[in-house]
């Protein structure tokens, strides 16, 4: 019998933006729209920007993508 394939959890995929060549995964930063008037411009204009994950976190994610 043929090994059952798993889904992708979907929360897991929205996160991601994107997959360099080299494997590295890009992801927007958080808290950029939830309760947004109380953060500062600053604060609200860096957390438009896309950053690297961290490698602790690159594992995990590539084993939930596939």
């Amino acid at each position: 019998m043929a090994k059952q394939k798993l889904k992708t959890p979907k929360t897991v995929a929205k996160r991601i933006k994107k997959v360099t060549a080299r494997g590295k995964i890009i992801v927007s930063t958080t808290s950029a729209q939830h309760l947004a008037t109380n953060k500062s411009k600053r604060r609200r204009r860096a957390s438009r920007s896309a950053v690297v994950m961290s490698k602790g976190d690159v594992k995990q994610y590539k084993k939930l993508v596939g």
